[in-house]
Parts: C-alpha cells; structure tokens; sequence
C-alpha cells in the first residue's frame, strides 16, 4: 500500500508541472513571430520560414496536452487501485484512455515535426547553430509507443479480470 501512495504523490506532481508546462508552452508562439529564431523541435532544427511551421508548433501542444491526458488518466488509474479492488470498468478504461492518448501525443509530437525537417532539407533551407528548443520530455519514440500499447494491454486484462470476477460471484 505504500507504493501506491509514493506513486500516486509522483503523478499527482507530475500531473501539476505539466499543466504549468503546458500553459507556458503558447509563449513560443511569440517567439516564434521573429522571423530569425531556429526552433529545435522533438529533436529536429525548424526554422519559421513556411505558414506550415505554426501548424507544426500548434501540432506539439496537442500532442503534448494528449500526454498530459495520459498523466491524468494514470492519476486516475492510481486513486482509484486498492488491493480489494483491483480489477474494476473503470481501472480498464482509464488504462485504455492512458494509452490511446499516450500513442495519440507521441504521433502528434514527432511527426509533424519529422516531416516538417524534410520539407526543410528539400528546399535546402541552411539552419543556424543557434535553436530555441522546445521538448515536450517526453523523448524517446519507440518507448513511448511501446507504453502506450502496454497500457492498452494492461486495459484488456483488467477488463478480462472484471468478466471472470462476475463469473466467479454468479457461480458461488
């Protein structure tokens, strides 16, 4: 019981500095008005030379108020777990919305940008050293995918777990 407590204080300030993130986040919209900043953007160096940057830049806050969703529906997931109830509808669908927004916000944040830099190097637009970087802290693709797919699993089985806990009343 008590790692369930340190990992509910964990996500409850998780939780809260991506808010604040998150509302500081449209900032880089006026950054961005300069026409001479380089934006190092989920790892990639965008220059706000094209109208597409800012549907890119608008992309990433989506993407990263989905992960916010994720740390929300995770929070959720954490007050409501107790050892007595461990299997229940809620824990299994607010394990799917965790992953399904997980998967969501890491699409929304590298692909755009990905393509964004390509659109980039075809018109052989010569980038400074110099970058405003913008990280979401969520960093690494494949993990994130892979999260998101595990809570979606983990979701199934809670769910699997409810069914055949009704089972077992009905039979006694």
């Amino acid at each position: 019981m008590k790692a369930i407590q340190i990992l509910r204080a964990i996500l409850r300030l998780l939780y809260f500095f991506s808010i604040l993130n998150g509302l500081f986040l449209p900032i880089t919209f006026i950054i961005a008005a300069n026409d001479d900043v380089v934006f190092k953007l989920s790892g990639y160096l965008l220059s706000n030379h094209h109208w597409s940057f800012y549907v890119v830049l608008t992309l990433f806050f989506i993407g990263y108020w989905a992960f916010v969703l994720m740390l929300f529906y995770l929070k959720q997931v954490a007050f409501i777990i107790t050892p007595k109830h461990l299997f229940n509808h809620q824990i299994g669908e607010s394990l799917k919305k965790a992953g399904w927004f997980c998967i969501i916000g890491i699409l929304l944040v590298k692909l755009p940008a990905w393509a964004y830099h390509l659109f980039s190097l075809l018109q052989k637009i010569d980038l400074e050293n110099s970058a405003v970087r913008i990280e979401s802290g969520f960093g690494a693709t494949l993990v994130i995918v892979s999260f998101g797919l595990f809570l979606i699993i983990l979701s199934k089985l809670a769910s699997e777990g409810v069914k055949l806990k009704q089972e077992n009343d009905l039979t006694i």
